[in-house]
Formats: C-alpha cells, structure tokens, sequence
C-alpha cells in the first residue's frame, strides 16, 4: 500500500520559492553538491584518522599491559625471595648473638719471657697452653682451625 502525502498549494508554492532562492540555477545545486561531499571527505579522513591513532593506542596498551604483566610478576617473584632472605637474616643474627653470648673461659696464662733483655712491656706478655685453650674451645663448641 503506497502511502499519499498530499500538500495545498500555498505550502507548495511558498517551498517551491524557497528552493529556487537556495538554488537559483543547476550551478549552485552542483557547487552544494561539492562542498557537501568536500565536507563528507573531510570527516571520513578525520574518522580514518581517529581509528587510526585508536588502533594504535590499542596496541600500544596491549605492549603496555603485558610489560605491566611481567613487572608485577617479577615484583612477586622478589617480594618472594624478599621474605625468604629475612628469614635467613633474622636466623643468622640470632645465631651472631648466641655465638657473641657465649663466653670461655681460658686456663691461668704462663709469663713467656724472662730473660733480662726484655723491657717491662714485653714482660707482660702472656702464653696459654695451647691444649688447654683447644679444650676449652671445644667445650664451648667453637672448632679451631688452622695451625
């Protein structure tokens, strides 16, 4: 069913008249005609554009993400490595502490110098019998190595 679209003829004549003033001849309909598709050019070669530097930034958030990906990996891998390094640290300076708290205690030192020659400084100059110190490290768990 064909639809009528039906106008009096004042309306008609009134929208007859403002064409022809729009456009007075087939010049000026051709010169609409151009700058309209100037126009139409203009905005698809910004929308191309647009798409463009979208797809573009697109991929360069992709990159961006998966470098940020990979840091927060890394960081957990060494937030990680962190924790276990302060367990380490914490055990070996409570074990430098025990180590530091133990004392020995040495046998009564021997004069090692008597001769005559000697100033009152080197008379003060002390020697441990060197199988009793040895016991006593022992004793106190501290291994002796070397001569």
């Amino acid at each position: 069913m064909v639809e009528r679209f039906s106008m009096n003829p004042v309306s008609c004549k009134l929208l007859n008249e403002a064409w022809k003033k729009e456009f007075p001849d087939e010049v000026a309909i051709a010169e609409r005609m151009l700058a309209l598709l100037d126009e139409l050019e203009h905005y698809k070669s910004r929308e191309e554009r647009v798409t463009k530097l979208v797809l573009d930034n697109s991929t360069s958030w992709d990159a961006l993400y998966k470098k940020l990906e990979a840091a927060e990996k890394r960081i957990a891998e060494l937030d990680k490595r962190l924790i276990e390094y302060a367990g380490i640290a914490t055990r070996e300076a409570h074990r430098v502490a025990e180590l530091e708290a133990r004392t020995v205690i040495l046998p009564e030192p021997i004069i090692v110098l008597h001769r005559r020659d000697f100033t009152d400084a080197h008379r003060e100059i002390y020697a441990y019998p060197e199988a009793e110190v040895n016991a006593a490290l022992a004793d106190a768990g501290i291994g002796v190595n070397g001569e």
